[in-house]
């Protein structure tokens, strides 16, 4: 999976904030995540911590929309005055034994 992002120069920033719900919104589990493909021009964290979901008003998961959930959050910090483009890959592991990749194309302005 591939997904673009625009951040500002000099400031950290969220890619994106991972979890695994039951439909009571509780969560499956822990989520390990690693970073597999680092960034040429910056860094990647990763802290397990709770955040908002954002699922589609289709999704039996919409209702979990209204209030923290524990996950994990990726964040990227461009280095000192960089401008143009990065590219990330972070390794998730979910609870029932999925694997995803995410490949992270990043636009630094």
């Amino acid at each position: 999976m591939s997904v673009g992002k625009t951040v500002i120069s000099g400031e950290r920033a969220k890619l994106n904030f991972t979890t695994s719900l039951n439909p009571d919104c509780t969560a499956t589990g822990r989520i390990a995540a690693r970073v597999i493909a680092t960034p040429a021009h910056g860094s990647i964290t990763i802290q397990n911590t709770t955040d908002y979901t954002n699922y589609l008003p289709s999704s039996q998961l919409y209702a979990c929309n209204g209030k923290q959930s524990p996950g994990t959050v990726a964040f990227y910090l461009p280095d000192d005055s960089f401008v143009g483009t990065d590219r990330a890959s972070i390794d998730y592991r979910f609870p029932n034994g999925v694997a995803q990749t995410v490949t992270f194309n990043i636009v630094v302005k």
